[in-house]
């Protein structure tokens, strides 16, 4: 009679299968709950980020609306200004970078944590490009008393 060897005869056996399809089990749950994690901790990082925006655009905008320089205590006559302005009163969190655009290009940061020089240059060309504009290609813009003013959001 012949003899069977290897590894065929071990697959036949039923404690065999039971541990395989328990092993596929663990492996197909851990897969799925791992991308299923990663998924809400994106939707909740998103959230936050979109969050965070919000409040410093509204704190922009309200030193701008209802602000007034404190060198002259009238209202601010120029943009540049009103960054200087908010960049002395605003700190931000650690996660945090503040970027002030004027022209297209750089005039302030916060960014002790993210140097600028660090980053690369399609990286700043791209934070330059959306400052300007949105998808559409056309400024952003909001009214306040003073009058119309872009916004300088990067998404």
């Amino acid at each position: 009679m012949r003899s069977r060897s290897g590894w065929l005869p071990a697959t036949r056996s039923i404690h065999t299968r039971i541990l395989l399809s328990y092993v596929g089990l663990i492996v197909l749950a851990s897969g799925l709950s791992t991308i299923a994690i990663r998924e809400v901790l994106l939707i909740r990082l998103e959230h936050r980020v979109q969050a965070s925006v919000q409040q410093e655009f509204l704190e922009m905008d309200l030193l701008v609306s209802q602000g007034s320089d404190p060198r002259t205590g009238a209202a601010f006559t120029s943009v540049e200004r009103a960054f200087d302005v908010y960049f002395q009163r605003n700190v931000p969190n650690n996660e945090e970078a503040m970027l002030a655009f004027s022209d297209g290009k750089i005039y302030r940061s916060s960014m002790t944590r993210f140097p600028l020089e660090r980053l690369p240059q399609p990286v700043m060309e791209r934070l330059g490009t959306s400052a300007r504009t949105r998808a559409g290609g056309e400024l952003e813009r909001f009214d306040t008393a003073q009058g119309r003013r872009s916004t300088g959001s990067c998404r």
